[in-house]
């Protein structure tokens, strides 16, 4: 029904009464022209539009054909270590002591987690390696015929006391210095010294050290103990 115009009077108008099929017929088709009409223009704007060129390598560089096995050498890494958490303290050291002398070190960082885990993120590929062996030779229980690094804390008439890595000292007795009995050498306070050791005080837990089986790693001494 449409409204074609009104009298003078608000209750007199004419109206005239359409057929609805006509109207909805008419609707449809101006729709599928305008669907005509977009998919007319998107055609043409592909067409019209260039297609975009191939990135070319810059002159010096290559793609790799495969990917590599391993990042390069002065690469930032990161390295992980799982060990018994009743060593994560000696692996913090007395006020973080431990622990900051290793990342200055190393020039690295490391996070560690009271479940016994170690991540250590370095900038290059030497220093994570050497402070994953360095958090695993803090962290691991020492065994007969292990090779340590350690500093001579004190030196009496029965031997030495030699402070390790692992916080932990033990004892080199003086039947145990390089040379011993006819030319044992002379150890000095402060004095860094390489040591096996060759036993552990079941009790205590105290070890016992030596230098005159660094080559056939301590097992000697051990036997004849």
């Amino acid at each position: 029904t449409k409204l074609l115009s009104t009298a003078d009077s608000e209750k007199d108008f004419v109206v005239v009464c359409g057929d609805d099929d006509d109207d909805d017929a008419k609707d449809d088709a101006d729709a599928k022209d305008d669907d005509a009409d977009t998919k007319d223009f998107a055609q043409s704007s592909s067409e019209s539009s260039p297609t975009p060129p191939t990135p070319r390598p810059r002159p010096g560089t290559f793609a790799l054909k495969v990917p590599r096995r391993e990042a390069k050498a002065h690469a930032p890494r990161v390295e992980r270590l799982v060990f018994e958490r009743e060593r994560l303290a000696d692996l913090i050291g007395p006020r973080g002591r431990t622990l900051r002398e290793v990342e200055r070190r190393y020039r690295c960082a490391v996070e560690t987690s009271n479940e016994g885990e170690a991540i250590i993120f370095a900038l290059d590929r030497d220093d994570a390696k050497a402070a994953r062996a360095h958090v695993a030779e803090i962290v691991a229980d020492i065994q007969i015929g292990d090779k340590l690094q350690g500093v001579v804390t004190d030196v009496r008439e029965f031997g030495a006391l030699v402070k390790l890595l692992r916080n932990r000292e033990g004892l080199l007795h003086i039947s145990e210095f390089k040379g011993h009995p006819d030319k044992r050498e002379e150890l000095s306070v402060g004095e860094s010294v390489d040591v096996v050791c060759i036993g552990i005080d079941s009790v205590l837990g105290s070890l016992k050290l030596s230098r005159r089986e660094l080559k056939n790693n301590g097992l000697a001494a051990a036997q004849r103990r």
